[in-house]
């Protein structure tokens, strides 16, 4: 007898083949709340994983003697502007994990598998659900083997509803789509004033005329131009993501079940968000990759009332996502809205907190569109 201890899971890089497995353990296995959500990637996981990273590392947990998977995870990696520079980040999400596999050793495995892409990087962005008080209590406790999780600002994402209360017009601004002839102008635009923001996105606007698998389903025309005169002072994309990534309602908790029918009928009259039957998916458009000229306001106030009436009625809510304390929660506040709360952090094996190495001066961004 040799003494040695079989493991009961494997953690492998995803393959192809893995993508049925990983559909169902998305769809089994729903983000806990007053509404149970199921953040789904049908019909190919690998599509949502190749639009949240640029470079994409999805890691499978597995039970070898049952071939069934118990886990899956991304820690891809995407460039960002920190302290006004462009640089490779890391992010690990998609965390789902099946409950009888949770609280062992196929959480211990996941991160030792994770450790070995991760541990000399500076740091490695997570970011969290409210809701999800379990994982936020165990992330915050430091236990031996595993990350630290250093809080680095926390996120409102807004489900903008209805009309605005407080209608404006476009404040002197021609708003319109963009197109081929704009790429010039957009890149320098969207450079500048981006390397101000914190975290915010490197965008490629040439990979988004030309389909890379980073920009899926985008077009040049889902971004929006605000010009004062000739000078370009704002930029919005808009995206519609169902095609690869479905928020699917899976339940709601019992005062809400028995709410729904009344509160939908509510929402009628006041442009209300709509609450889906259990099993159908939220009908939404993203608002991303929100540069004006010096977080002026009332550009943005433009700009964000030109989109909800132009894609309001289609849509039950546009999303978009600011950290807590950006100027922008202002102007939000006129919208009727719905918002989720999250938490974001900075993840390190080292022993220096992550959050001290940043530029406090530089507001944080969070691009809602690969949260």
């Amino acid at each position: 007898m040799s003494g040695q201890v079989t493991s009961a899971y494997r953690v492998r890089e995803a393959r192809q083949d893995d993508n049925e497995g990983i559909l169902r353990l998305l769809a089994d296995n729903p983000q806990p709340g007053p509404v149970n959500l199921a953040f789904e990637r049908s019909p190919d996981y690998f599509h949502g994983a190749s639009v949240s990273s640029f470079d994409p590392a999805v890691f499978v947990i597995e039970q070898p003697d049952q071939k069934n998977l118990v886990g899956v995870y991304n820690i891809g990696s995407r460039d960002l502007y920190v302290n006004g520079a462009a640089q490779k980040v890391h992010y690990a999400h998609d965390f789902r994990i099946d409950p009888k596999a949770r609280g062992g050793e196929a959480i211990f495995m996941a991160y030792d598998r994770g450790r070995r892409i991760l541990e000399t990087a500076p740091w490695t962005q997570a970011v969290i659900l409210a809701d999800n008080e379990h994982y936020l209590r165990s992330v915050r406790k430091r236990m031996a083997g595993l990350p630290a999780f250093y809080a680095a600002g926390d996120i409102r994402t807004s489900l903008l509803t209805g009309r605005k209360r407080r209608l404006r017009h476009n404040e002197g601004l021609n708003i319109r789509m963009a197109t081929r002839d704009d790429l010039g102008a957009m890149q320098a635009f969207h450079d500048r004033e981006a390397s101000r923001r914190q975290f915010a996105p490197v965008c490629r606007f040439a990979d988004v005329a030309e389909k890379h698998p980073y920009y899926r389903g985008l077009d040049l025309s889902d971004f929006w131009l605000a010009f004062d005169g000739d000078e370009l002072v704002g930029l919005a994309g808009t995206w519609d993501q169902k095609g690869f990534r479905q928020t699917r309602v899976a339940g709601y908790n019992r005062s809400l079940k028995l709410a729904r029918p009344l509160y939908n009928g509510w929402s009628r009259m006041t442009g209300g968000m709509h609450l889906p039957a259990t099993g159908e998916c939220f009908n939404y458009r993203m608002i991303h990759t929100v540069m004006v000229r010096e977080q002026d306001p009332l550009i943005l106030d433009a700009l964000l009332s030109h989109l909800h009436r132009c894609y309001g009625p289609y849509y039950d809510a546009l999303i978009c996502a600011f950290f807590e304390g950006d100027a922008a929660e202002n102007i939000l506040a006129g919208f009727s809205r719905r918002v989720m709360h999250s938490h974001h952090f900075l993840m390190t094996w080292g022993e220096a907190d992550p959050t001290a190495s940043l530029d406090a001066g530089l507001p944080l961004h969070a691009d809602v569109a690969r949260l």
